[in-house]
């Protein structure tokens, strides 16, 4: 059993296939894998998952489906960052934080910078940031669901993203 999890939040589903759409568009240009879009709220956890899954209904009792800021689409030279779309980090998304990373491995909240990746792929900064200018995404984006998932890291920085699965999903009421 894995040792290591990461805890998503994925958005409804129209708008999780919208982004689908460009990760699996992006991924066929770029020869990159495909992956589920979503939003790490606390992620490479050493924590087993049935008490990871206990602390994840304890944190999300009661919450209800919720909005997120999209706030730009930027690029980062980190394979795990490597073109993504920016969120605002609201109170929502730090309570949640927060209360989490308390169940689990006390992580500090500078660290969190909120964000959904389009394309993971080591490749030249001036392509990364050419594939950002060409998406054009804003807005928000209604999070229904939390998701714990397995890192399927192979180095530091660099994850087999084909290999990650979702072992539990809590469905947020609407």
């Amino acid at each position: 059993m894995d040792r290591f999890h990461s805890l998503w939040l994925v958005p409804e589903n129209e708008q999780k296939d919208q982004l689908q759409s460009i990760v699996n568009r992006l991924a066929e240009d770029n020869n990159s894998p495909t992956f589920t879009p979503h939003l790490t709220l606390i992620g490479d956890v050493e924590i087993q998952l049935e008490p990871f899954r206990r602390a994840v209904d304890e944190v999300f009792e009661g919450i209800n489906a919720f909005y997120i800021k999209a706030t730009a689409v930027n690029f980062s030279e980190k394979f795990a960052k490597s073109v993504f779309i920016e969120f605002e980090l609201d109170e929502n998304l730090k309570n949640l934080f927060i209360e989490i990373s308390k169940r689990t491995e006390n992580r500090d909240l500078s660290t969190f910078k909120p964000h959904i990746s389009l394309i993971y792929k080591l490749m030249p900064i001036e392509e990364k940031e050419k594939i950002a200018k060409s998406i054009n995404i804003n807005g928000n984006y209604l999070i229904d669901k939390a998701c714990i998932t397995n890192p399927a890291k192979i180095r530091e920085d660099f994850y087999d993203v084909e290999k990650w699965k979702i072992f539990y999903q809590k469905n947020l009421k609407p």
